[in-house]
Parts: C-alpha cells; structure tokens; sequence
C-alpha cells in the first residue's frame, strides 16, 4: 500500500490540516536565519523556494507559503522539523541554564551561607573561603552602585558557571 492509496483513506479536513502544518513548517523555514538554514537537509529546490519567499511580503507570501507546503509533501519534512528542533534546542537549553545560574548567584548574593551550604553539599570540593569572597566582592559592588562595570559579579557568576559545567545535564 503507497502513500496515495492512504492518503484516499483520510477525510478532506484532515488532509487540509496537513497541508496548513505544512505551510506553517514553510513559515518557520522562511523566518529562520540563514546560519540555521545551511545547515537543514533541504533539496535545492525547496532552499531556493524558501529564499524567494523572504524576500515577498502579505498575499505574495501566503501564496509562496502554499507553494513551500506543495513542496515539503514531496520533501521528507519529519526530518527537517527534527533537524530544525535540534538546531533550536541547544540555544534553548543554554538559555535555561544561564537563567539558572543567575537565580543561584542572586541566591548567594541574597541569603548567603544557607545557599553556600547547599553547593558544598552538592560539591564537595567546593572552594567555600574563595566563594566567600566572591560574594563579598559582589554585595559591596552592588552597595556601591558605580557607573563601573560590575566586574565582581561577572566573576561571581564565572566562578558558578566552570562549577556546574562538569555535572550531567539532568542536574
């Protein structure tokens, strides 16, 4: 059995929401920037149908858009969305771990030694007199309040970041 004798099978409406998700893959292939587009497994057709739609604006571009979904139905498109959630997840993941480095070291800037305690549970071999002093440096920049960069907090945060950088990711 061949993808046509299935597609007989699905109703009118299913097939049309295939076809919109497929548009809306165009859209995101269209709005994506050219450094992560090199790197998809497109054919050289849909690249260059992808690189005229950027370039058209309202109905243009919702008729190139249609034209990108015609196209990706011929494509293997599950492989670009997983290529494309790949590409996209790392920034994602690194984002959240910035965030979480920065509640950490507002933690230790914010409640102290209760936090400290924690990371030298979690970190045996934590630097606890250096960490000290890290903070220290950093609540009296903050005090001080200076036009300077806040280079004490920088390193606060740098000295953090080489601490969970060898932990598992699911940490």
């Amino acid at each position: 059995m061949n993808g046509d004798d299935n597609d007989d099978l699905k109703s009118k409406s299913q097939l049309k929401r295939e076809h919109l998700a497929l548009q809306a893959l165009g859209r995101q292939l269209v709005e994506l920037p050219d450094s992560l587009l090199k790197r998809l497994p497109l054919s050289s057709a849909l690249r260059e149908e992808v690189v005229v739609g950027r370039k058209l604006q309202k109905g243009a571009l919702q008729r190139q858009l249609r034209h990108l979904g015609g196209i990706l139905e011929a494509e293997d498109y599950v492989a670009i969305q997983i290529a494309i959630k790949a590409a996209l997840e790392p920034g994602v993941h690194e984002v959240r771990r910035m965030h979480e480095l920065e509640a950490l070291r507002a933690a230790l800037l914010r409640d102290g030694d209760v936090v400290l305690e924690r990371l030298a549970m979690r970190h045996p071999d934590l630097d606890r007199q250096h960490l000290r002093q890290l903070i220290r440096n950093a609540r009296q920049e903050q005090e001080r309040e200076q036009e300077r960069p806040p280079r004490a907090t920088r390193a606060l945060y740098q000295f953090l970041k080489q601490l969970q950088s060898p932990l598992p990711p699911d940490h």
